[in-house]
């Protein structure tokens, strides 16, 4: 599965992707992301391909992105979404045609929990909450200057 997340969420002009999973840390050990269910557990790093960057907020805002991930715990995985991502990617290159059809909030993917998180700041990442993948989360925190790197 992470082989073809990574493939279907590619820009066509784009590099090889390297990312397939995104979280979100909720608290200085803990974690909220969607497996097969989205989970909130305490967050330990494998030995390797793990990175974690923070963007400069003020507490206020870091309480209403926890608070909107937090919601999602328990959910079941989005797994047409998925689908979707692929269909978009064989079909409609980078229009959102599929995803827009998937847009229902209970079933959330991993990029999804984060994007929809941070939005509720009103900030976004390459393109619209529904539409974003944890490559657009990845190319936003390796290129911009307001994120950094804590491990």
């Amino acid at each position: 599965m992470p082989a073809l997340i990574r493939w279907c969420t590619r820009d066509e002009k784009e590099a090889p992707t390297v990312i397939s999973h995104v979280g979100i840390m909720v608290s200085e050990t803990e974690i909220v992301e969607s497996k097969t269910r989205t989970v909130q557990h305490p967050f330990t790093p494998p030995a390797t391909n793990c990175w974690v960057y923070r963007k400069n907020l003020t507490l206020e805002q870091q309480d209403i992105i926890v608070a909107k991930a937090k919601e999602y715990v328990g959910n079941s995985y989005g797994w047409l979404k998925i689908l979707a991502h692929a269909a978009d990617h064989l079909l409609f290159r980078d229009y959102y045609v599929m995803r827009r059809l998937c847009r229902f909030d209970k079933y959330p993917i991993c990029s999804w929990v984060v994007a929809y998180a941070y939005a509720k700041i009103g900030y976004q990442f390459k393109g619209p909450p529904w539409a974003c993948t944890p490559d657009d989360i990845w190319d936003t925190v390796t290129t911009q200057s307001d994120w950094h790197t804590v491990l």
